[in-house]
């Protein structure tokens, strides 16, 4: 039961991860210093959000499961 959790854990920080590498470019365009701590700002809390969704999501759901088995097949 805890290596799951945790094998969840993992894939739900990959999913944020792979979200915060695509929003991070449009960061880089931030035309001042409040526009970038309004974005860093929304990517936090965005990327918090994400992963509390994604961690449900992989607990609760059978497409879920399928995608932990898949990742455990992998290791």
């Amino acid at each position: 039961m805890i290596i799951r959790k945790t094998l969840i854990s993992k894939v739900a920080v990959r999913d944020t991860a792979i979200f915060v590498a695509a929003i991070l470019p449009n960061m880089a365009v931030a035309i001042s210093i409040q526009m970038f701590l309004v974005l860093a700002g929304f990517l936090f809390i965005s990327a918090v959000i994400l992963y509390i969704l994604d961690m449900l999501f992989l607990s609760y759901t059978s497409i879920g499961k399928k995608r932990v088995d898949k990742y455990t097949e992998k290791l």
